[in-house]
């Protein structure tokens, strides 16, 4: 990731017909601990429903508000139901944050301060 921004892409191919899937992530902390996550139905976009051998692919771009830090991004495709789960792939890449600084906080989002 780079300093400025995160962006996350799932490329999801069709091994059967797939009904209006749901794509999604989160990112945890070296602890396991869930930081941020997100999915297109609570992005409120709708993949469109594939079939088997079809394509898609879902990008997700955020400002990188990480501090410094290794972080594992998780990739999940669900049913409509949010329950069902098609595909979960924990640990699929690993984030390494650098910084130019080190807070001791979990969101780091380069703060602007001035002294007058």
């Amino acid at each position: 990731c780079s300093l400025e921004n995160i962006i996350i892409t799932v490329n999801i191919i069709a091994n059967k017909d797939f009904d209006r899937p749901v794509a999604g992530f989160r990112i945890r902390d070296a602890a396991g601990g869930e930081i941020i996550g997100t999915n297109t139905k609570q992005e409120k976009l709708e993949v469109p429903s594939l079939k088997k051998g079809q394509t898609k692919k879902v990008t997700w771009k955020m400002p990188n508000v990480l501090r410094d830090g290794e972080y594992a991004v998780d990739i999940a495709l669900q049913y409509p139901d949010e329950i069902t789960v098609a595909d979960w792939w924990n640990g699929a890449t690993i984030l390494n944050v650098k910084k130019n600084r080190h807070l001791p906080y979990t969101i780091d989002p380069g703060f602007v301060t001035t002294v007058e």
